[in-house]
């Protein structure tokens, strides 16, 4: 005979049981990654609890739901930290994961150990004890623990505030705010252009002074600086700018895009030369295949972006080469393309600023980074403050060499800082850029 006793504890159990196995483990790794995981924290998590009740009717459904949806946490996961569509998501992981070393940085290796882990936890008490649980218990109490998680990962993103386009839309660019794409086009002289990985406006401006003060102070420059919107990824932002279009690299064959107002193809249709460099292979992200489709004529990827024979490597996950490796190959070019009097298009795309943000030991610590003092207490947010740093010093050595050069630097899209913290010190969509202008334009008699 069952007691009052008997009854209670047989709830508690069965609550308690379905609450871990398709509750609290599941919310582990969302917890963990400290991020905007949307589809975790708005889909996956209830979905869940949905799996939690088709194991009352079959283990092998509800082992099944399980698997898919912690197949789709990861594709969330990823989306937050790269931000990336879906599509382009699905392409990255079944097509350049091969060209990425994730697991090479403890933190993705432990996230993916954990989400690994909560899987196959959820699926042993799925598969053996079928937790029968109190239903309105469990839906009062789960409901909870979805509003607390949901409300702890939205606080420490700034998704829900991004900008939302369409595919192929126009948008605001850097190019076209400062005036560079018309003094570009109507340059005799070459132009330098570099999207930043990562370099997000960070709500302070005294710190954005700090990390880009190389910058502001080259001889005979006039420079002049603002902030931009982006939305998405990298890909995102070289359309974004190269073509004041929204979309990505899988947009560009396969969508109705106008691509006749793409700077580079503008240039090309003139007998322009535009170069583009990058530190990466060229098969992330299909750039030896897009890039001619929008006008450029000439890439460099990989070691093919250095003059040196023997060049330093950075980064982990994106391993590439340095920055600093690239920079003289941008001068000489620049250079050759001045004695040529060609008004060549050098574009430059930066690597070394992904997230986790790794400087390289050649760099000046000049946020006393490895001290017990450093001027930003978030690791990631130090780093990537050393990496600019020692990125504008590299082009303000560009531009002093290159008076006649014009400059403009902008970031694709702030960094995917994975603490609160971290996140905080950038606006939650804008990027910076800053122009230098040439010095003979400062000449009314010239």
């Amino acid at each position: 005979m069952t007691t009052p006793g008997n009854r209670i504890e047989n709830w508690l159990k069965g609550t308690i049981g379905f609450l871990l196995a398709f509750v609290i483990l599941p919310a582990l790794p969302v917890i963990f990654v400290q991020t905007a995981v949307l589809c975790s924290s708005r889909l996956v998590l209830p979905l869940f609890l949905l799996a939690g009740f088709l194991f009352r009717m079959s283990r092998i459904a509800g082992s099944v739901a399980v698997l898919l949806l912690g197949g789709l946490g990861g594709l969330g996961f990823i989306i937050s930290v790269f931000r990336l569509s879906l599509a382009d998501t699905w392409h990255a992981v079944f097509h350049d994961s091969g060209d990425i070393a994730l697991f090479a940085d403890p933190f993705y290796a432990t996230a993916f150990g954990t989400t690994v882990a909560a899987v196959l936890g959820t699926l042993l008490i799925g598969w053996r004890y079928r937790p029968r649980p109190h239903l309105a218990g469990t839906l009062v109490l789960a409901s909870l623990i979805f509003v607390l998680v949901a409300l702890q990962i939205r606080g420490r993103s700034g998704a829900n505030e991004w900008p939302r386009y369409t595919v192929g839309e126009p948008v605001p660019s850097a190019m076209v705010a400062s005036g560079f794409r018309d003094d570009v086009l109507t340059e005799v002289r070459p132009s330098l252009f570099v999207i930043v990985e990562g370099l997000g406006a960070y709500t302070d401006q005294e710190t954005l002074d700090a990390v880009l003060r190389p910058l502001l102070g080259v001889d005979g420059r006039h420079v002049t600086r603002g902030l931009i919107d982006s939305a998405g990824s990298t890909t995102a932002a070289e359309l974004r700018e190269l073509c004041g279009l929204h979309g990505s690299h899988g947009d560009v064959r396969k969508a109705d895009l106008d691509l006749s107002t793409c700077l580079p193809r503008v240039l090309a249709e003139r007998g322009r030369d535009v170069i583009a460099l990058h530190g990466f292979k060229a098969s992330m992200f299909d750039r030896e295949a897009w890039y001619p489709d929008i006008g450029i004529s000439r890439h460099f990827f990989g070691f093919d972006a250095t003059d040196n024979p023997d060049p330093a490597l950075c980064s982990s996950v994106f391993r590439g080469l340095c920055d600093f490796e690239i920079a003289p190959k941008v001068e000489r070019l620049l250079r050759e393309a001045t004695e040529a009097n060609e008004a060549s298009l050098v574009y430059w795309l930066t690597l070394n600023s992904h997230i986790p943000a790794i400087a390289h030991e050649s760099l000046p610590d000049i946020f006393a980074c490895k001290s017990q003092n450093p001027v930003f207490a978030d690791p990631d947010v130090c780093a990537l403050g050393t990496i600019w740093h020692g990125l504008a010093e590299n082009i303000a050595v560009i531009a002093e060499k290159n008076p006649e050069v014009g400059i403009l630097l902008v970031g694709d899209h702030p960094p995917p800082v994975l603490s609160h913290a971290g996140r905080a010190a950038f606006h939650a969509y804008r990027v910076p850029w800053i122009r230098l202008h040439p010095v003979r334009n400062l000449d009314p008699e010239k």
